[in-house]
């Protein structure tokens, strides 16, 4: 009875006093964790335009970023053929397909070699990329491709890179 007494007075006091209000207040914690994470940035697509007949065309450089968010690793960048059956390493323009496998370099592979020819094969263009800023960067990337007499003729030879980035343990 005597709470009920209390809370009765209260409510008139509050009630009876001009510009006073009831109020309570309450906190809140929030908490949450930045998982280890790394992504890849390469580019859409690289043209080789007109290719020369008994000889190599190169393409300009291209960029690879590496982005990561644990400066107390380094990172790999591989790059390998997506194709997993036939003709691995090597453009085709439907049945057609160049002699030589396409070339590549960059990073810590200075210079050009051959994609290889085997399933799940890669080449590794950086092998100790240092993330202190939260990126890193493959600025000299670049293919060439050979073409012979005995290849055939034909537009849209293409080929797809698979490239992968991952931490060192």
């Amino acid at each position: 009875m005597r709470k009920l007494i209390a809370v009765f007075c209260v409510i008139l006091l509050t009630l009876g006093l001009p510009g006073v209000a009831l109020a309570v207040t309450d906190t809140t914690t929030v908490t949450g964790d930045v998982a280890e994470s790394i992504s890849l940035d390469a580019p859409d697509s690289i043209s080789l335009g007109s290719l020369t007949v008994n000889g190599s065309t190169t393409s300009a450089n291209q960029i690879i970023t590496v982005y990561a968010n644990n400066p107390d690793k380094t990172v790999s960048l591989t790059v390998r053929d997506d194709k997993q059956a036939s003709n691995i390493g090597k453009m085709v323009s439907g049945s057609n397909v160049l002699t030589d496998p396409l070339n590549v370099k960059g990073g810590d592979q200075a210079v050009y070699v051959s994609l290889p020819t085997s399933a799940g094969s890669s080449i590794t263009l950086e092998s100790a990329g240092a993330i202190a800023s939260g990126q890193f960067q493959v600025t000299d990337f670049s293919v060439r491709q050979y073409v012979y007499w005995s290849d055939k003729n034909a537009s849209g030879y293409t080929i797809t890179l698979y490239f992968e980035a991952t931490y060192n343990v």
